[in-house]
This record gives structure tokens, C-alpha cells and sequence, in this order.
């Protein structure tokens, strides 16, 4: 559990979703609505899209109030100190994250604070609408897919968003990573491989900078076949121990699987298995790892 007052985190660049962002901004801050709702699967970008509109209209509002529930807990609870504290009347903006566990509680605490604090703005990232009076919901998607004829002009590829967030982030890991000729194909077909969702996207641009596919040293299709770092399942250095002293077979698989950018549906056809399966396995591998998300995992694998 994460709570932040008037927080201005933003570790990495925004790419694309420039008319989802002004939807947000516009919503939030002129909308007749108090409750926004950004919807989407896991791994669409829902709270690095809000993240960023929340950082470029916080001036708008008084105080900024940030809960992050990917560990679920009570928030009426936690946080009704701040309703009956110095910040009371300060607080403009209510920016509730990963509000997936603890349904009820969520949608009770919700309605409680609107009520009493009409002038407040509510927004929610999660699966699914919360489902109150008043709410308004944005279903976010994944980002547009390269044009198959892209490849062939790196120009019009660059300008896609997906190509943009792996070209991106693969030059955070590797800086002379570039888009070419030689390598445009390979790019589109792992932006395509991956559904244009930001956060398999992202892991993949990881894996790809980390290969060193440089500006004219390979082929598209010769990526390098040396062996991928391997984690020992029993121990990790960095300090936070494992809740539990070893992953099991099937949740070592997923979590490679994670590090190397695949969805939970990638990785259940992959393995033969359900996506709830798999999503119970990442429950698993995430609270063995003492990992809060998935790219947290997909780090301590690399």
C-alpha cells in the first residue's frame, strides 16, 4: 500500500495516448462528473495515462491525494485521518490506483467521501467500473498496431505509439539502440506479438535492449541466441528475502515468461493453462518476491 500527498513521481517518458491524456485532463478538471473511472485489461497503461494528466493539472487542485491499492486494504480505515485532518479542506483530487482488491470496500469509501466532500474529484484506475452514481467511465485499449506495409518506411513506423514506446524504452536499456531498415520488421512483429499493451511492450523493449540490436550490427531476425541471465529460485541478493525460500516450477516458468514481455493470455497458451491460472500464479510469484507489480518481477529475473 502506497499513500502520497501532492506526489510528482514520473520515472519514465510519456509515449502516445495524447487524446486519452486530454480526455482525462478535460474530464477531471471541467467534467460534470466527480468520479472518473480509466478502465482497461491489465497492462494497458491505465495508471501511467492518469499519473501523467494527474501531474500536468495538479496546480488545478489544492491537494492531491494518492492511494495505490495493489495490496488490498481498507482505505476508509487508513486513510480517514486525512478526512478529519489538516488536509480536509485542502484536498481537490482523489487519485485511487490498481482499485481492484477490496471491491466493496472501494465503492463504500468512495461513495462515503463524495458525499461528504461534494467539491472533491475522484478518479479510479481498474479491470472494471466501480459502478456508483455519478461515476463516468473511460475504457482504455491497447495502443494502434503498426500498418503491415509501416515496415518498409522506418519514417511512418516511428510515428506509430507502440513502436515509439518500444523504440523508446529499449534506448533506456541499450543507447544505440535504433530503428532501421534492418531492423523495422522485427520491431512491428514484436510490437503486433504483444497485442500493443504498454507493459508487455515495455518488458520486451527490456529483453530487446539488453540483446543489443544496434543500428545496422544485425539483421532483423538475427536476434542473439546466448542463454538469458537465470535467477536462483532460492536465493535473491537485494536484500528482500522471499516470503517463501522457493518458486515452484510452474511459477519460475510464468515469471521468465513475464521477463520476456508475454501477457497473462500469451503465457496460459504458451503453458496450456487458464488465464486465471496464470493470474494466480503471478499472485503467488508477486507475494514469494515481495514484487509489487509485474515489471518489478520481470526485473528480478533479468
Amino acid at each position: 500500500m502506497d499513500i502520497a500527498l501532492n506526489s510528482d513521481d514520473a520515472a519514465t517518458s510519456f509515449v502516445g495516448r495524447r487524446a486519452e491524456l486530454g480526455m482525462v485532463r478535460h474530464l477531471l478538471v471541467e467534467g460534470q462528473q466527480h468520479v472518473l473511472a480509466v478502465v482497461g485489461p491489465g497492462g494497458v497503461g491505465k495508471s501511467r495515462l492518469v499519473s501523467e494528466a494527474v501531474r500536468m493539472i495538479r496546480d488545478r487542485f489544492g491537494c492531491v491525494l494518492y492511494l495505490d491499492f495493489s495490496r488490498a486494504f481498507d482505505p476508509a480505515r487508513v486513510c480517514a485521518p486525512l478526512f478529519r485532518g489538516e488536509h480536509q479542506d485542502e484536498l481537490g483530487l482523489l487519485f485511487m490506483d490498481n482499485a481492484d482488491a477490496g471491491f466493496y470496500q472501494i465503492w463504500s469509501f468512495v461513495n462515503d467521501v463524495v458525499e461528504a466532500n461534494p467539491h472533491l474529484r475522484v478518479v479510479v484506475t481498474s479491470r472494471e467500473p466501480i459502478r456508483i452514481r455519478g461515476e463516468k467511465v473511460l475504457r482504455l485499449g491497447p495502443l494502434p498496431l503498426p500498418a503491415a506495409d509501416a515496415v518498409h518506411e522506418p519514417d511512418a513506423l516511428r510515428r506509430n505509439p507502440a513502436v515509439a514506446l518500444l523504440t523508446q524504452r529499449a534506448r533506456a536499456v541499450d543507447p544505440g539502440f535504433e530503428l532501421t531498415e534492418q531492423t523495422a520488421s522485427f520491431v512491428a512483429d514484436l510490437c503486433v506479438s504483444h497485442g500493443g499493451l504498454p507493459l508487455a511492450i515495455e518488458l520486451a523493449a527490456v529483453q530487446l535492449g539488453l540483446c543489443g540490436i544496434v543500428s545496422g550490427s544485425l539483421p532483423a531476425a538475427a536476434v542473439p541466441a546466448e542463454p538469458r541471465k537465470t535467477v536462483d529460485r532460492t536465493a535473491f541478493s537485494d536484500g528482500r528475502a522471499p516470503s517463501s525460500t522457493v518458486l515452484t516450477q510452474r511459477e519460475y516458468e510464468v515469471a521468465d515468461l513475464v521477463a520476456q514481455g508475454l501477457t497473462n493470455h500469451m503465457i496460459g497458451r504458451k503453458l496450456g493453462i487458464s488465464d486465471h491460472t496464470v493470474a494466480n500464479h503471478m499472485r503467488s510469484v508477486m507475494r514469494k518476491l515481495n514484487c509489487p507489480s509485474r515489471i518489478h518481477v520481470a526485473r528480478r529475473m533479468l
